[in-house]
């Protein structure tokens, strides 16, 4: 889904912040763009990502997910420790999957990978109504608070998924 790739480079030539989009394929992650700015905790994604819980674009996927798919989703996985703050209480997870519905953004405070933040929003197909996809900015918790990245770039990210999901709805994804 080469359509992505312009519409995250104008955003992070305007922004100078790193990049992750995917695209949901069953129950795994597809990455599709990512761009990345130097301070970033050099890691090497993998094309499929299967950790959903644990992750800024997973967690904004399965936040919109209807109930019947979640519930069919949490109890195929298992839920596993990536780093101290991974949230593997399917109850708390749940908790947090609810606040980010509400907010329209999700929250990765180093669940992933230690040293890391990301919020990520759903990339949605606006004729079906469905998440497809999700984008997540990366920050590195050295240099960032939680409170300087909520509110400096969550208006940023949704903006961003946004212009995704017109993407994927005209492409029909």
């Amino acid at each position: 889904m080469q359509s992505v790739k312009p519409v995250i480079e104008k955003t992070f030539l305007e922004h100078n912040i790193s990049i992750d989009s995917a695209m949901l394929h069953g129950r795994s992650l597809i990455s599709l763009h990512r761009r990345e700015v130097d301070n970033l905790i050099f890691m090497r994604l993998p094309l499929v990502m299967k950790d959903l819980h644990a992750r800024a674009m997973g967690k904004a996927i399965l936040a919109n997910m209807n109930n019947g798919d979640l519930s069919s989703f949490l109890e195929s996985i298992k839920l596993e420790k990536l780093t101290p703050n991974t949230i593997v209480d399917p109850k708390a997870l749940l908790n947090d999957l609810k606040l980010s519905k509400e907010r329209g953004y999700s929250i990765n405070n180093e669940e992933y990978v230690k040293g890391l933040i990301c919020i990520g929003a759903p990339v949605i197909n606006y004729n079906t109504k469905k998440v497809q996809g999700a984008v997540s900015l990366d920050f590195p918790a050295s240099e960032y608070s939680m409170e300087i990245i909520e509110s400096n770039y969550t208006g940023i990210l949704t903006k961003l998924a946004s212009e995704l999901s017109e993407i994927f709805t005209i492409s029909g994804v």
